[in-house]
């Protein structure tokens, strides 16, 4: 509802203080003083004296002129003269014709304009004028007044001006491209310039585009800020009157435009839809102005268009550089917006302005400043645009596009000293909240000596690697023959394929480093084939020193199937005193693939640094290995210098009437003078990861679920309480459509096999309410599942590539960091046809150096008030409990009568803190081992109760097991120093 007042017409009206007494004529006295004189005046003996002036009062104080100000067009607006007689005499005062400077708009409204009237004396009258304007233009008019010559009074200015409205502001706001997710701001500035205060509000926000019953709570546009100050969480800026003064005095208020805003989400979903196209609204304005009772503001804008990313966003280190080298970097400058089809106004643009206020002006390409705005003598931008990069002047840069920007750091040398050295990139684009993006450049310049480096061997072989999985990591060594330090700016990796990151160092210390005078420096190198085929490329070195030559090794490897693989991945002796031979190092090797024959055709080494390694038990020759099937050989090291050694070795195998193929097995030593060996290690590796999968019975089990599903409290419980980042995913024992159930379960699909992923994985940073309602809608799947229940083969399934894929229906579940448990709960036995040391082997790939636990609530006891699925011979097959007791999982009775006391076994069972450490040496027990908790001694013993004991038979070489409440908690840095065993 509107503000309404009511205009008072004037009346005239006449006061008087003193006596009436005839009019100024013949035989009056002669007039009082003048405006200049004051006080009495002696006229001479005849005439008497007079006292007082004759005035006219304007309003607002003015002296001569009458101001209306500015009036609506066809208002009327209406001001009161005041005409005051203080002298003796009355005044007989009377109004001429208004004398107007064009169309007349100012009339006399009281007395009547032709009759005069008498002011008596110390008396006042009111006069009323009314300003009516008909055009938006000033107007000027003047007044007559006749009084006595003795007032000094001949006419009256009076000027006003007509406007269309008095209130002042934007009609319409235009936002322009953002995207989904994004917060364009605009400024609405509101101004009075009438005569009067006026009161207004804001009602609504009436949104006519997009137009859907689906998006009933859309609020794209919004008020964020009024006269700069932001307005709370629970503040809308609506329906609160806020009063303009008529001092020309402003309000401005900040409007938004976030496209897809989606603020009263649900917990689990996301803060903004990918609303894209264009929008409009009108923002509903009440006034008590009479002439503009109600306005409605137009916004418009377009979901979609801009956003810029950059790699790195912040700063681009290039560390150390000597004088008369240079260093090049890259970043990678991404449009990750929206694109808007059959336009390129959306495309992310290089320039120093939003597109709406530039459209026509030049680009701005990037440019790097120092910090007083000089050009910078150390950083250059090698080219612009980009070459290749896709980028054009007129188009710019299509969404989901990127380019790179080279960025050259070449110290000047020119009245310079070594130091740092900084300056700043900066981008001017058009996206709409990131229009100005610095980045800063950072180095150091230095003295480099010059380096002589070589790289042993000259050639890296991967061998054949299933697409998808990654090698086990080979180090060659980079060897400095100089007896100076040499500085490296980076390890530079080329590939020669068209796939490019097959070939990957899997070091972080990629770039800056030192190698001491005749030091030596393993260079960490991995393989991920995408597709069967060959591959090959480089490893260089970018020398400090400018007249350094290049040295680089040779990476080659295969895409296959090579079916074999060996446990482990790789072989690492550690520290091992010179002269001295580490303990025995078994690998297994066993054929992966179940429906074809390999066999070894020859193992050695690829290098064996004068006999430092030795491969004292080779595997098993020309004898066929069956699917399941394995060898096994050893390897010994006796290091006979200081300094870290590796090699290889090489498996010769032949897979039926093919060639043969190669595979390689890393190995590493470091040798040592030092017998004394100390294994650092971070209990829990700080906040430790569990990826938690349940495989449960979906054939007429129902109870089991609900049992399971009920008390998820105490795997919540349990998890927080050991500091446990989890995820939790189900399947079902059903092996799949086809196998006599009605589930319509996919093979290791997760359950709920609809909705979206985050719909299938239960993660412990969701809140506590929405872990709870997923994990029933879980687990809870209903009893139609198949009667052939298989127990193991549906995690191996899920936990496959194909389903573990980016994209795929088991995505973002496991985790490389992340300990895998699998429980699996069932009252029936394992129908798999599959060989179970199959399932070993999966598990022992995917999860290395038991990384992997299965548990299971299944049959045990048969007890006479539960009755397995099968009778006994359920609880009497082995499968089941064989991956339990092998991984060391958590037993329970399926015919269970005390669920909570089970359940809360198994997820303390799961969420246990590690207990054991194992060690990287056999340790030589003569001289003892000494235990350090964060750097503090841990005893043995405590009088009666044992803190920790040294378990042989863990590992290669023995592990350290904490007991019972001693296990250290996350985080803390568990330290074991001995003397090595010399074999």
């Amino acid at each position: 509802m509107g503000f309404r007042s009511r205009w008072l017409i004037l009346a005239i009206f006449l006061t008087l203080n003193a006596h009436l007494a005839s009019g100024c004529g013949e035989g009056s006295p002669r007039p009082p003083p003048g405006p200049g004189d004051s006080g009495p005046v002696d006229r001479g003996p005849d005439e008497p004296s007079f006292e007082g002036t004759c005035t006219v009062s304007l309003p607002g104080g003015h002296a001569e002129t009458l101001d209306f100000g500015n009036a609506v067009l066809y208002s009327t607006l209406f001001q009161v003269v005041t005409i005051q007689n203080n002298a003796t005499l009355p005044w007989e005062v009377r109004f001429g014709e208004i004398e107007p400077d064009g169309p007349a708009a100012f009339s006399l409204k009281s007395p009547a304009q032709a009759e005069p009237f008498t002011v008596p004396p110390g008396a006042s009258v009111e006069v009323g004028l009314a300003f009516t304007p008909l055009a938006t233009r000033n107007y000027r008019a003047y007044l007559p007044l006749e009084a006595p010559t003795w007032c000094n009074l001949a006419r009256l200015e009076v000027v006003g001006a007509g406007v269309e409205r008095v209130l002042l502001f934007e009609q319409q706001l235009e936002f322009f491209y953002v995207e989904p997710g994004n917060v364009a701001t605009r400024e609405l500035s509101l101004q009075n310039i009438g005569t009067r205060p006026v009161t207004f509000f804001f009602e609504a926000f009436l949104l006519t585009t997009p137009q859907s019953t689906l998006l009933a709570r859309y609020r794209p546009f919004s008020i964020r800020a009024v006269n700069g100050v932001e307005l709370g969480a629970q503040e809308s800026g609506l329906n609160q009157p806020r009063v303009l003064p008529p001092d020309r005095s402003i309000i401005t208020f900040q409007l938004a435009f976030r496209p897809g805003d989606n603020p009263n989400h649900a917990i689990d979903e996301p803060d903004h839809l990918p609303i894209t196209g264009p929008h409009s609204a009108f923002l509903r304005m009440n006034t008590d102005d009479e002439t503009l009772a109600l306005a409605e503001i137009a916004l418009t804008g377009i979901g979609g268009g801009p956003e810029l990313a950059t790699i790195p966003s912040t700063e681009l280190n290039f560390k150390r550089v000597g004088f008369g080298s240079y260093f090049t970097k890259t970043i990678t400058i991404t449009n990750t917006g929206t694109n808007i089809p059959d336009t390129t106004a959306d495309n992310l643009r290089f320039r120093h302005c939003r597109i709406e206020e530039c459209a026509t002006a030049q680009e701005r390409p990037p440019e790097i400043l120092l910090a007083d705005g000089a050009p910078s003598p150390d950083f250059k931008l090698l080219h612009w645009p980009p070459a290749d990069s896709g980028y054009r002047d007129m188009a710019g840069l299509e969404a989901q596009k990127s380019l790179q920007l080279e960025v050259m750091f070449r110290p000047s040398a020119e009245g310079s000293t070594p130091g740092p050295r900084e300056a700043l990139l900066h981008l001017y684009t058009n996206d709409p909240d990131d229009a100005h993006r610095t980045i800063r450049l950072v180095g150091e310049a230095i003295e480099s000596p010059p380096c002589e480096l070589e790289m042993n061997p000259l050639k890296v072989d991967f061998g054949v690697v299933e697409p998808g999985r990654s090698s086990p990591i080979h180090t060659p060594l980079l060897i400095n023959r100089a007896q100076t330090p040499c500085l490296i700016y980076a390890l530079h990796l080329e590939e020669e394929t068209k796939e490019q990151g097959v070939f990957s160092l899997a070091s972080d210390a990629k770039e800056d480093f030192f190698i001491e005078g005749g030091g030596t420096l393993a260079v960490p190198l991995r393989f991920i084939p995408t597709k069967q085929g060959a591959y090959s490329g480089v490893v260089s070195l970018r020398l400090h020193h400018p007249g350094a030559n290049e040295t680089s090794v040779l990476l080659v490897g295969s895409g296959g199937q090579p079916c074999i693989a060996m446990e482990p991945h790789s072989v690492e002796f550690s520290n091992v005193r010179v002269g001295c031979s580490a303990q025995a190092r078994s690998v297994l090797v066993y054929n992966d693939c179940s429906n074809k024959q390999l066999s070894i055709q020859q193992a050695s080494l690829v290098s064996s640094f004068n006999g430092n390694f030795q491969l004292v038990t080779p595997p098993r020759y020309g004898s066929p290995l069956e699917a399941a099937a394995g060898t096994s050989f050893s390897l010994i090291y006796k290091p006979s210098s200081i300094g870290f050694q590796a090699t290889s070795v090489e498996l010769k195998v032949v897979n039926g009437e093919n060639a043969p193929f190669a595979l390689y097995l890393p190995v590493r030593g470091t040798g040592t003078l030092d017998s004394r060996q100390t294994d650092r290690m971070r209990a829990q590796g700080g906040l430790p990861e569990v990826d938690l999968l349940f495989v449960i019975i979906n054939s007429g089990g129902a109870y089991y679920q609900n049992y399971v599903a009920s008390h998820f409290n105490l795997l919540a419980t349990q998890g927080a309480l050991q500091g446990v980042d989890y995820h939790v995913a189900v399947v079902s024992t059903d092996p799949g459509a086809g196998n006599g159930g009605s589930s319509g379960v996919i093979e290791g699909a997760f359950w709920p096999l609809s909705g979206t992923p985050a719909e299938r994985i239960i993660k412990s940073s969701m809140p506590i309410d929405q872990q709870t309602r997923l994990f029933s809608k879980m687990i809870m799947m209903g009893p139609l599942g198949s009667g052939t229940e298989w127990l193991i083969d549906p995690a191996v399934a899920a936990l496959s590539r194909e389903m573990t894929r980016e994209g795929a229906h088991n995505a973002g579940f496991l985790r490389e960091d992340a300990t895998l448990h699998i429980v699996t709960i069932a009252d029936a036995r394992d129908q798999a046809p599959h060989n179970l040391s199959q399932y070993q082997n999966f598990f022992r790939r995917l999860k290395v150096d038991k990384g992997f636990f299965f548990h299971g609530i299944i049959p045990v006891l048969f007890p006479g008030d539960c009755a397995y699925d099968g009778g006994p011979s359920s609880a009497n097959d082995p499968r089941v409990k064989t991956m339990i007791s092998d991984s060391g999982g958590y037993l329970g009775d399926i015919c269970t009568t005390d669920w909570t006391t089970t359940l809360g076994e198994l997820y303390q069972a799961v969420f246990k803190p590690r207990a054991s450490f194992r060690l990287s040496n056999s340790p030589d027990l003569t001289n003892g081992i000494v235990v350090k908790l964060d750097g503090i001694e841990v005893p043995q013993r405590q009088g009666t109760e044992q803190i920790w004991r040294f378990d042989p038979t863990l590992g290669c070489c023995g592990a350290i097991v904490f007991e019972g409440a001693q296990v250290p908690t996350p985080g803390v840095v568990v330290e074991i120093a001995y003397d090595t065993a010399c074999e």
